[in-house]
């Protein structure tokens, strides 16, 4: 039991401490604050962590599987257009190779449609899980800006370390599905580092901003909620 009230205390005590009345939390102790929270539900985070990282790892194979096959289109020798043609990317009626480019754009909407989903479900959950703790902070006297405030760090964090592990494991995806659906030695080593960079950019920011675009309404109507509301929650 006293562990589960530590953390809002030390929050409410970190605020007094270092700003007095009114609470007003610098971010670097936020951050601290906040990379502690962490710390103390590290199988929640672990969870949170895993699935927003399958999310980005689905974003980022599928962006930079397309750069490697777009990579050998300009190559006119037989045996490249050979199994570009048996894998479908290639084709003498132009009409066939539009529909193709509009299901990968399709192929590529969708993706960032689960994922946003992913990311949204995920940290919805990890958030209403913790209204009891909102209510516990409100009652000791944090404000609603300090409570927004550690959630938004604590998304950053998380959502930064998921698309991370996310990129590293979408690249190695990409890669096993090209040496599976063509042959792995079309491309050298220069290659597949020009379609990392090329694809771990919006891969990377595009898991961060939609992760912290998740939390962001959920921790607004958390920090809003009455403190004897948020204390009757059950979840």
């Amino acid at each position: 039991r006293r562990a589960r009230d530590s953390h809002p205390k030390d929050v409410v005590m970190a605020v007094g401490e270092v700003t007095g009345p009114p609470p007003n939390l610098p971010w670097r102790t936020a951050f601290l604050l906040a990379k502690q929270s962490l710390g103390q539900r590290r199988g929640k985070s672990l969870i949170m962590i895993l699935s927003l990282s399958i999310a980005v790892a689905f974003l980022m194979s599928t962006l930079c599987y397309e750069h490697l096959v777009n990579g050998l289109l300009d190559k006119e020798d037989v045996h490249t257009q050979a199994l570009l043609e048996r894998a479908g990317r290639v084709t003498a009626d132009s009409e066939s190779m539009t529909t193709q480019q509009v299901r990968r754009n399709w192929i590529l909407a969708i993706t960032s449609l689960i994922a946003l989903a992913g990311i949204s479900n995920t940290m919805l959950l990890g958030i209403t899980e913790r209204f009891r703790e909102i209510g516990t902070m409100k009652c000791l006297g944090a404000p609603d800006r300090l409570i927004v405030r550690l959630f938004f760090i604590e998304t950053f964090l998380l959502g930064g370390f998921a698309a991370l592990i996310g990129l590293i494991s979408g690249f190695i995806l990409s890669v096993l599905q090209f040496a599976a659906v063509l042959e792995i030695d079309l491309h050298g080593i220069g290659a597949y580092a020009f379609a990392f960079l090329q694809s771990a950019p919006i891969a990377f920011v595009g898991g961060t901003v939609l992760t912290i675009l998740a939390a962001l309404y959920p921790a607004q109507v958390a920090s809003r909620m009455r403190p004897a509301e948020a204390l009757r929650s059950e979840i």
